[in-house]
């Protein structure tokens, strides 16, 4: 599925809330990939025909993987316009739909009511900010996680040349509260997005024209 966003889509039926056709939605999340600067052009596609086609009270909702800025973009052209970052994992992207830690939203302004009933059905905080910061907050957060990967990798082969044994150490590290039992400590390549978001903290941070580029890949 593209448009109403896979992994919400099953939260909302959970919650009691019902997909239907574009047309009746009372709310609108568009949830498609974005791999590389090569998949924005077909994102901006198809925020414009949803934009052109849905009745200007319905709010939109982009849960897809944008560089810093590009919702902003879209500001001008939507009423009720939204950026959920999207945090889900692969192997338990239901689960962690279904049972948020907590929702990060960017927005101009305070949320649309249908907005606010659908996210207020999770019982999580909501953790509302610019749409700039909250496209920021989801590549820090992979950031942060390949990062402790990065860790883990550098202590496990000092642990191996010393004679130690890092699987003995993992405990005490997940037993201290500033790091905990949910921490990243295993040793292994940072995969899929962390490893995308990876590459892109790097380069937004020593290339300042990187969002242009990304925005406007053909130099419009």
């Amino acid at each position: 599925m593209t448009l109403l966003g896979r992994a919400q889509s099953a939260a909302a039926r959970a919650y009691g809330f019902e997909t239907t056709s574009d047309e009746e939605f009372d709310l609108f999340f568009i949830t498609q990939d974005v791999e590389g600067p090569e998949d924005i052009g077909p994102l901006n596609d198809l925020i414009e025909g949803v934009n052109d086609s849905l009745s200007p009270e319905v709010p939109l909702v982009i849960n897809s993987q944008v560089p810093p800025g590009f919702t902003r973009t879209w500001m001008d052209k939507r009423k009720h316009l939204y950026y959920q970052v999207d945090t889900l994992i692969t192997n338990c992207a239901l689960e962690r739909a279904l049972y948020p830690e907590r929702i990060i939203v960017g927005t101009r302004g305070s949320l649309h009511p249908a907005y606010s009933e659908f996210l207020d059905a999770f019982s999580c905080s909501v953790l509302t900010m610019s749409y700039e910061s909250a496209e920021l907050a989801k590549l820090a957060i992979n950031f942060y996680l390949a990062s402790s990967i990065t860790v883990a990798n550098t202590c496990a082969e000092i642990a191996e040349r010393i004679g130690a044994d890092w699987n003995q150490i993992i405990p005490a590290l997940k037993s201290d509260k500033r790091i905990g039992q949910h921490a990243y400590l295993n040793p292994g390549v940072p995969g899929g997005h962390l490893t995308r978001d990876l590459l892109r903290i790097q380069v937004l941070a020593k290339n300042k024209d990187f969002i242009n580029a990304i925005l406007n890949p053909k130099g419009q």
